[in-house]
């Protein structure tokens, strides 16, 4: 995922660029690694790609 890439905050469905995901965690050691993303309009953090997971695991 580059960082050029769009996410969509499952609480407000926001659509954001990766980039000011990181933003919105600044501070955070973790920030670039730990795989969650932060809304920068509305804080929640997430896990952007859980839908599919499920969606994969439903299919087995």
């Amino acid at each position: 995922m580059s960082n050029r890439d769009q996410v969509q905050c499952p609480t407000c469905g926001s659509q954001f660029e990766v980039e000011l995901s990181l933003a919105a965690c600044d501070g955070c050691p973790l920030a670039n690694c730990c795989g969650r993303k932060k809304c920068p309009y509305c804080g929640t953090e997430f896990v952007p790609d859980l839908n599919l997971l499920e969606l994969s695991e439903e299919s087995k």
